[in-house]
């Protein structure tokens, strides 16, 4: 009675995905919240104004949502990419410097509330029990190219 989800179709797309930047180069970045590993379970829920309401109550007019299973999209992507990552948000964006660019908006703004504002929203995506942990990032690059791209190292 264990529910595994699979995304079979999210599955393909990376695969051709991949086979692009195998060809073409280029790189992809995917930030999302879900699973570094996959578990068993049902991560299936739906939000409408922010709050959770009942999945099948109010079909196609609230979103719908699930868990991303980075996992699975490594392990396509790993034999025709480079791939980097998953990597928990929070850390990503402190390497990519978030605190210090929000510092340079932080500083050209004489409005206190604005200031404030936009130290809460780094916190937000950046600390461990908020989104900086339950998002992960994944990139993809040609292979051979860099091999530690920016936020990844």
């Amino acid at each position: 009675r264990d529910v595994i989800e699979s995304n079979d179709i999210g599955k393909i797309v990376l695969e051709q995905l991949s086979r692009r930047i195998e060809k073409f180069a280029g790189a992809a970045l995917f930030i999302d919240y879900g699973l570094a590993r996959p578990e068993y379970g049902d991560t299936m829920q739906s939000y409408k104004r922010h709050k959770r309401v009942d999945v099948l109550r109010n079909t196609g007019g609230q979103d719908v949502t699930a868990n991303v299973d980075f996992s699975a999209l490594v392990m396509v992507s790993e034999p025709i990419v480079q791939v980097h990552g998953p990597v928990l948000q929070g850390e990503f964006l402190m390497r990519v410097g978030i605190v210090e660019r929000a510092e340079v908006l932080c500083r050209a703004t004489n409005d206190p509330i604005k200031r404030g504002k936009e130290r809460l929203a780094v916190r937000r995506l950046t600390n461990a029990t908020d989104m900086g942990a339950k998002f992960k990032v994944l990139g993809l690059t040609r292979k051979g190219g860099p091999v530690n791209p920016a936020g990844f190292q």
